[in-house]
């Protein structure tokens, strides 16, 4: 499908995201996605862990974007190219971004 048909898609399953993950999505422009996690700093529930993806003219996923910035967030954009699988992409972000406050809050 389009890109259109794919942004579409992924703000479907955006209600599960939300619920589960307390992850909101949001469009912003030029097709491109903000994912903004929280309840990840258990001192700061409400603190906002994102990063924006946008899907590239080959179709492929790109991270254009990531507040506060991850080491590992090229490797993750590799893996979700080679295997296509999004929600393991979106669970090992927020692995991420939960290692990083445990580090921060040491």
């Amino acid at each position: 499908g389009s890109t259109k048909e794919r942004v579409e898609r992924l703000c479907k399953s955006k209600e599960l995201f939300e619920e589960r993950l307390g992850l909101e999505i949001r469009r912003i422009h030029n097709e491109q996605l903000q994912f903004i996690f929280r309840h990840i700093d258990h001192k700061d529930p409400d603190k906002p862990y994102m990063f924006t993806l946008s899907i590239n003219e080959q179709g492929d996923y790109e991270v254009t974007s990531c507040t506060p910035p991850l080491d590992c967030i090229s490797e993750f954009q590799l893996k979700v190219r080679e295997t296509n699988n999004f929600s393991a992409f979106i669970a090992n972000i927020r692995k991420a971004f939960t290692a990083l406050s445990f580090k921060q809050s040491t």
